[in-house]
């Protein structure tokens, strides 16, 4: 595998010479020279866009095939398996932290859901995007006039990957976005939700205390509870999604 990376990486550099010596004004510059550091920041920079790009084309081809209803189908499976592990794991000595792990997961999982769904959405539906571009990141959202030159995607394309930068952890602030994408008052009691998300942060960050040091103390209960909550949550955004589409 060592061999193999270092194989890749000495390509990488055989490449990045070859494009920056076609370019370069003085053929006998050398790579302490200026103008070889500039070119060698302007390939990468390069190298770096094209990926985004192939990373944007292979997102707008899975939302193609993964509509809204199936993605919330998914997440719910997932749900389950969390449920699964949860249920499993009285039998471990150290229970406190696969709870804290599962914990975390499922919040990751309510994101990564909440994100998807709203590309989904976006992508799919015109009227959906025309509303979309009310959310204050896409209404902010600037293009480089080479993105815009050269990017082949349509103005969704550029949504999506606005939208994919946005974090999904804020849940008032995603009620919101959904009620823009949807046009209409979204209905609902988030307060567990904005709390197990808290708890998740404190979980990740603080090493499962309270800003105030405290230690969190997560039961199976409290578990199941929190699985419960997300479900809830996510059953009632796609209900709310269902009367739209």
């Amino acid at each position: 595998m060592g061999k193999m990376s270092d194989l890749m990486i000495e390509n990488e550099n055989e490449r990045a010479e070859i494009w920056i010596r076609e370019r370069l004004e003085n053929n006998g510059a050398d790579e302490e020279s200026e103008e070889y550091k500039e070119l060698a920041d302007e390939y990468y920079s390069l190298q770096e866009y094209l990926m985004e790009q192939d990373e944007l084309e292979e997102e707008l081809e899975w939302l193609k095939d993964n509509e809204s209803s199936l993605i919330h189908k998914h997440f719910l499976e997932e749900l389950d398996e969390l449920k699964k592990l949860t249920d499993a794991s009285e039998s471990f000595n150290k229970k406190y932290i696969i709870y804290r792990m599962t914990y975390a997961h499922a919040v990751t999982l309510l994101e990564a859901f909440l994100g998807d769904t709203a590309k989904s959405l976006v992508s799919e539906n015109s009227s959906f995007f025309q509303n979309a571009r009310q959310i204050e990141e896409l209404k902010k959202a600037r293009y480089s006039l080479e993105y815009l030159a050269t990017n082949e995607v349509d103005a969704k394309g550029l949504a999506i990957k606005e939208l994919s930068n946005i974090l999904y952890h804020n849940i008032p602030k995603v009620k919101s976005m959904f009620e823009k994408i949807l046009n209409s008052r979204f209905e609902i009691d988030i307060s567990e939700i904005v709390k197990i998300t808290k708890t998740r942060h404190d979980i990740v960050h603080r090493n499962g205390k309270t800003k105030d040091g405290e230690p969190i103390y997560l039961s199976q209960f409290a578990m199941l509870e929190m699985i419960s909550h997300i479900r809830i949550f996510a059953n009632n955004l796609q209900a709310f999604i269902n009367k739209k589409t």
